[in-house]
């Protein structure tokens, strides 16, 4: 069967998506700066939330979305400023070719 949900964005724009019941993402884990972020199974379609590790304030959040056929998506840290940073560091390594 399948089923949609409907989530608005930060810019309130609506998007719904399309998932299939009884599907869903699996345990994992996403390390970075030495925390772990241990994202729980969550259903397809569905976003998953964690909280920022400290010194970011309490209300700051990490997020990840189990897409429609239960695969995660990237984790965003945008919310948790000081990973953030980290992650932007390690993007651009990972950028760089070495020949």
């Amino acid at each position: 069967m399948v089923i949609a949900q409907h989530i608005t964005t930060k810019d309130s724009s609506e998007v719904t998506i399309y998932g299939y019941a009884g599907v869903s993402c699996a345990f994992d884990t996403t390390e970075i700066d030495e925390n772990t972020f241990l994202w729980s199974q969550t259903d397809a379609g569905s976003m998953a939330t964690l909280p920022c590790p400290p010194p970011d304030n309490s209300s700051s959040a990490a997020t990840r979305l189990c897409d429609s056929v239960g695969v995660w998506l990237p984790a965003n840290i945008s919310a948790c400023g000081h990973l953030d940073t980290v992650q932007d560091i390690n993007n651009l390594f990972l950028s760089v070719r070495v020949e």
